[in-house]
This record gives C-alpha cells, structure tokens and sequence, in this order.
C-alpha cells in the first residue's frame, strides 16, 4: 500500500474546496468535469489523476494558474494538496508546498503585492532613513580591509575564476583550499592573510580524482610540521556533488529564474564548519537554472551567492568557463571572457582569469618555445574592486597537474635568465663564449635563446655591467661566484636546512641604474649568498650598505623577508666592527641566527621561494 507523504490530515475539507472552485465534486475516482469557474482553473486540472513522471509538470500547470488568478499563497497550496493526495504515488508534501511558494515568489516580484490578492496590505517603508546616515561613519575611524590573499582577494566577497575546460581551474581552487587550511601561499606566489577552514563543493570530480589531486598537493607541499597536516585534516572540507541536482535557482515553465532552498540548506550545513573563510563552488553551471545569457538570470544566482557571503562572513568563488571568442583569440585574460551574461562579472567584486598562453605571448611575451607552451597558464586578475591592478602570473603546470608561480620555482623565462642558464651550462661542457661569440651562435628567434641578437648583445651586456655575468681577460662570459660549484635551486623540503644568503649580483644590480637595471628587473626571486661577496659588491657598486638595505627592505614581501635582509645587513656592519675578532665570525653569528630564525618559520610550513 502507498504510503502517504504529508504527516497530518489536511485542515480543510474537499468537499468545501471544490465548492470554492465552482465545480462538482467527484463521487469516488475523479473524472474529468465540465463546469469551470472565472476564478478557477481548468476543473480538469484540479482532478487528473498523475503518475511518477508526470506529477511536476502538472502541478507547476496547477500553482501557475492559481496564482495568475489571484489566489493567495495558502490557498493555492491547499488545493495542489489536495489534487496531490490522488495521484498514483503522491508527490512528498513538502515539495508542493515549496513550488508554489517560488512561485508565488516569482509572481509577486513581476507583478506587485496586489498579484498574490495582498491588496489589504498596507504600503511600508523600505527602511528606515535614520540608518542610512552617514552620521557614524564620520566619527569613526574605518575598519581595515581584511584579506584572504594579502592585496589581492578580500575576505567575504564574491569572486569568480574563470578559464577554459581543463585548463586548471579545479585543481587550482583545491590547492587555494589547502592554502586556506594551512596558511601556506598558493602556488608559491599569493600568501594567505587569513588561515581557517574551507569547504569546496565540487560537481565534475568524484571522490577518487579528489583524492589523486589532494595527494599530489601534499606530496608537493612536504609538510614536515605535525600541525601543518593537523590544520589540513581540521579545517578542509571537500564534497564531490557529482550525478546530483544542485541548483540554488531554477527557471519553471516560462516564468522567472526563482531561488530554491539549496542555500538555505547549504547554510545549514557550513554554520557546523568553524571559523569558514573560503566556499568555493565549483562550477557555476552545475549551480544555476535558467538562461545563462539572461541578466535577470544571472542576477539572480548572484545574489543566492551573496547571501551566502553576507551569512557565512567568507569569500565565496565561483568558477565559470569562457565562451567561444576568448577560446580562438587572445582574449581569454579580459573581462568579457566569461560565458553567458556579462552580468555574473558585474556582479562579482573579483575575477580572475586562467589561460594557456597564446602563440603570441608564448614567442613575444614569455619567450616559452612551442613545445612547452600546454605546460604554462597565465593567472591575471582583470576585475578587483577593492585592489589596486594586480600584475599577471606566469604559472608552470608540473607533470604531476601541481600549479606554481614560474617565478618562484625559478624557471628561467626572462631573456636574462635564459642566457645566465646557458652560460652555466655551456661552462659546466668545457665551453665559454665572448659577448660576440654568444650573439652569433646563439641570437635569433628561431634559436635557443628565442631573442634576436641585439637582444642577446645588449641583455648580456647590462649583466655584466650589473654583475650578473663576468668577463675574464679573454672577453669570455662566466657566471660570477657559484660557476665553479653551483648550488641547486631552494625547494620548499630544503628550505630548514639551507643558510639564508643574497647574491652579489642583486646587490650590485640595486646600484645600478637606466638599461642594467631594467634588464634585470626579471631576476627571479631575492637570491642569497656569501657574506663576503656582498661586501665586495657593495663596494664595487659604490653603494653605501644603508642605501643597499633600504632597497631591499622596500620590496620585501614579507616579516621573514626583512629579518633576512637586516641580518644580512647586520653581518656586514658586525664584520666592519673591530668589536668582531675576525669576519669569518662575525658572519657565522649572524648566518646562524638567520638559519635559526628560517627553521622557526618553516615549522609554520613551506615558505616560498620569493620569501627565502
């Protein structure tokens, strides 16, 4: 026997709502009737008896016409209750009730309070005018921005990542939440300013391509702090949504977009994650009804995820792909990337934008050959209300899916990169050449170096100039210092172990001015190195140690930056002081202390390579 879906008796009678309607009552099994009423629908609606995939369609027919013709919410209910009890079996309660409540909703919006017969309803203010002066805010100091990615994100807005099918979008948003639960920078390039939970819904990944991803993140994080993996089985939170119904708007017939119960429901379930920072809802198309190209549409969905914001007090992503147009041209870092409506980008205070390079940025911009380019994104911010312009970030695709900023990974992207790789590796061969040497074998877009020889010449020169290279008698170029025995490049596992130095080629290119400086202004990272050499090249770039160090405190991007760089400051001046019995000692005092101070902050975690 078919059990019923509501838990009480209906409290009116049948009878009596038939009589309402205008038409007879059926003796047993409903028929279809004849009589209509001017205020009631089609009687055959009200007594078709409906199977399994037939009942919604039918009761949106029933609620839609009740409420066009003025019936209140309450009634209208009560009579798709009632047609509901014969259908073979009923639908649950609870939803008839919330169908006609949308409805109602979205009839009201479009027509007035007078279309759900409110018309004895008295006209009220929308607020109150004493709480929009301004009154206090011209007493008061503001309150400070408050970040999620330090100058970059804000906390509790609406932001938006777009990109392309399979670019990285997902995998990017799953190493932002582990970034979030941590503390620890995403990619290596953004830092986080507020550490707590997050919670990632995620509609296209099942459970066990989650669990690859989340692997492959940690494995590239090492997280050799106990609390660092205590932090991330605490505060992330991932729910594969795969195969389900998740939309928090939904279009009905040919009426407007109307919201669901899904965020109220979604409230629910974060209010029990504590302290929540980050919602990331992944993607939108999974997440919205109607027309994608409507801005009444988008709109809508909107202001589902702003009420999600403004409740929760987190920032809330959303990711949506790219049309077509950004696709096949260059434009996949604008604005007007997004697919559907431009209203989703109007209406969120953030957007960032994911995209492969594109042939031109690849050879121009970037100099990345051919067959490496699907190995690269370009991260741009177009769209930040409350930031200034945010410079685009050149991020590596590892073979393991693993996103990092090919800054700090140190990748030699720069035309001054490449060539100080090249001439390593061609003196690690037995080969050195001169300036001229370099250009001709060298030079030229279609060769190694990807740059035009006098782009060579002159880029080569200016590191001389600035120390980068050094030339011996016979005109032959070297890497200064760490040629003979390089050292391999920082990784986050080698950070605790290593001795915090700078090099004397960015010392010496801090004194330097006009064309050496702009060549070099794509050195990647603050390299460190021994505190002799800094001395000499203090010296030989006629610098004063207090010029030196103040420079590099003004683009420190971090506390742990401006330690290392005061210590180093403090090596020079204690090796300077007859205080100190030789300066071999003096810099190990300090070096030790900045060794010390580095192993502290890597028990917090991983620390970039542009903060070592």
């Amino acid at each position: 026997m078919q059990q019923s879906h509501h838990s009480a008796p209906l409290p009116y009678d049948v009878q009596d709502l038939f009589r309402r309607l205008g038409v007879s009552a059926p003796v047993s099994v409903p028929k279809p009737l004849t009589q209509n009423a001017a205020t009631a629908p089609d009687a055959g609606l009200l007594t078709r008896v409906c199977k399994d995939t037939e009942r919604t369609k039918h009761l949106l027919q029933i609620a839609g016409k009740l409420i066009a013709q003025g019936w209140t919410t309450a009634d209208a209910e009560l009579a798709c209750l009632s047609w509901n009890q014969n259908n073979d079996p009923p639908l649950d309660e609870q939803k008839v009730r919330s169908t006609v409540q949308n409805l109602a909703k979205t009839h009201a919006r479009n027509h007035g309070a007078t279309a759900l017969g409110a018309t004895w309803l008295p006209l009220a203010p929308l607020f109150d005018p004493a709480e929009a002066s301004v009154a206090l805010m011209l007493r008061t100091m503001p309150q400070p921005r408050v970040w999620l990615l330090t100058d970059c994100l804000p906390l509790g807005v609406v932001g938006m990542l777009v990109a392309p099918g399979g670019t990285g979008k997902s995998q990017l948003m799953l190493q932002l939440g582990v970034s979030v639960a941590a503390g620890v920078p995403l990619a290596d390039h953004w830092e986080v300013a507020q550490k707590g939970s997050a919670l990632l819904l995620l509609a296209e990944d099942d459970n066990p391509e989650i669990h690859r991803r989340l692997h492959v993140i940690l494995n590239e994080l090492q997280p050799t702090s106990p609390q660092l993996s205590s932090d991330i089985r605490q505060n992330l939170f991932v729910k594969s949504l795969v195969g389900r119904s998740n939309l928090m708007t939904v279009s009905i017939g040919s009426q407007a977009v109307t919201a669901t119960d899904y965020v109220d429901r979604l409230l629910l379930t974060a209010d029990q994650i504590p302290d929540l920072k980050l919602l990331v809802i992944d993607p939108a198309a999974r997440f919205r009804g109607g027309n994608e190209n409507s801005a009444d549409d988008a709109t809508r969905f909107i202001e589902e995820l702003e009420r999600l914001s403004k409740r929760l007090r987190c920032t809330v992503l959303v990711c949506q792909h790219v049309n077509k147009a950004s696709m096949q041209g260059d434009y996949g870092q604008q604005q007007g990337a997004v697919r559907g409506s431009s209203a989703l980008t109007d209406g969120v205070r953030w957007q960032m934008n994911l995209s492969r390079p594109s042939e031109k940025e690849t050879t121009k911009s970037y100099a990345i050959q051919a067959d490496q380019r699907l190995n690269y994104l370009i991260a741009s911010v177009p769209k930040n209300n409350y930031a200034p312009p945010q410079p685009e970030v050149l991020l590596h695709r590892k073979p393991s899916g693993y996103l990092v900023s090919a800054l700090s990974a140190r990748i030699p992207i720069t035309l001054a990169d490449r060539i100080e790789d090249l001439v390593q590796r061609e003196a690690n061969s037995g080969h050195r050449y001169s300036i001229n040497e370099l250009q001709g074998k060298f030079g030229g877009k279609d060769k190694q170096l990807l740059a035009g020889m006098n782009g060579v010449r002159d880029t080569a020169a200016a590191m001389v100039k600035a120390g980068r290279l050094v030339r011996d008698k016979d005109g032959k170029l070297s890497v200064p210092s760490v040629s003979k025995k390089k050292e391999p490049r920082a990784t986050a596992a080698s950070l605790p172990s290593r001795t915090t130095r700078m090099t004397a080629s960015n010392v010496a290119s801090e004194a330097c001015s006009g064309e050496s400086a702009a060549a070099l202004s794509a050195t990647p990272g603050a390299h460190l190195s021994q505190n002799g050499e800094t001395r000499t090249a203090m010296r030989a770039a006629q610098a004063t140690p207090e010029h030196i160090r103040d420079s590099f405190l003004n683009t420190a991007r971090s506390d742990a930056e401006k330690r290392v760089i005061e210590a180093v400051y403090a090596t020079h001046v204690q090796a300077q002081s007859p205080m100190a019995d030789t300066p071999m000692e003096a810099d190990a005092s300090v070096i030790d202390r900045t060794s010390s101070t580095n192993q502290g902050l890597a028990a917090d975690g991983p620390i970039s390579d542009h903060r070592k």
